[in-house]
């Protein structure tokens, strides 16, 4: 939220008429591209949590006016409720056997290719997570602390813990990023994933 939403009448900056509008208008555009009466919303954005009272608070105010209003029905859900609600609502879904990936930032402008891009580096990856979890479960079974490994790795990655399965953790947790994985970042980025996966273990 770039603004307050503010919704007391009183105050010069009352503007919650406006946002109930701009949010009855979201929904009925994307029921005219979405099969059944339920549609989710993600909120939020990259960097955009820095202030989570506030944020929810926001939220509050419009679920709550929204709702007065009485044109649609909004409310905090899950992927679950969400899920169970389109398949009780009995639609037919396409199959696509393609490769596409169902995002458009704009008119025809699709994310495609996330599934077949870069995959060298999805199998590297795929790789060390399954070296990754084997590690784990022998750190486990084992016993054995980072103290007493006494391999210590080369060029560790940013701690993010303290078992000796950290610098493996922490790279292979970097590498499955949205846009790591996804193949969108640019060439040295994902020589740099790689690199940093192949020195981690």
């Amino acid at each position: 939220f770039e603004e307050q939403v503010q919704d007391d009448p009183h105050r010069h900056g009352y503007n919650v008429d406006k946002w109930v509008d701009r949010i009855i208008g979201y929904a009925k555009s994307q029921a005219a591209h979405t099969k059944t009466d339920h549609q989710m919303w993600a909120v939020g954005n990259d960097f955009q949590y820095q202030n989570a009272v506030h944020y929810y608070h926001n939220l509050d105010k419009l679920i709550h006016h929204v709702n007065k209003n009485g044109t649609i029905n909004i409310f905090y859900s899950t992927p679950t409720v969400y899920t169970e609600a389109k398949n009780k609502a009995g639609a037919v879904w396409e199959v696509r056997q393609d490769d596409i990936f169902p995002l458009a930032d704009g008119p025809h402008q699709y994310w495609s290719g996330y599934f077949t891009s870069r995959p060298a580096l999805k199998k590297q990856v795929r790789l060390a997570s399954n070296f990754l979890n084997a590690a784990r479960q022998l750190e486990v079974l084992s016993g054995v602390t980072a103290e007493e490994v006494d391999k210590p790795t080369l060029r560790p990655s940013p701690a993010v813990g303290t078992s000796w399965t950290d610098s493996l953790e922490g790279t292979v947790g970097v590498a499955t990023h949205h846009d790591g994985m996804s193949g969108t970042e640019r060439q040295a980025v994902a020589d740099d994933y790689a690199q940093r996966i192949a020195e981690s273990h």
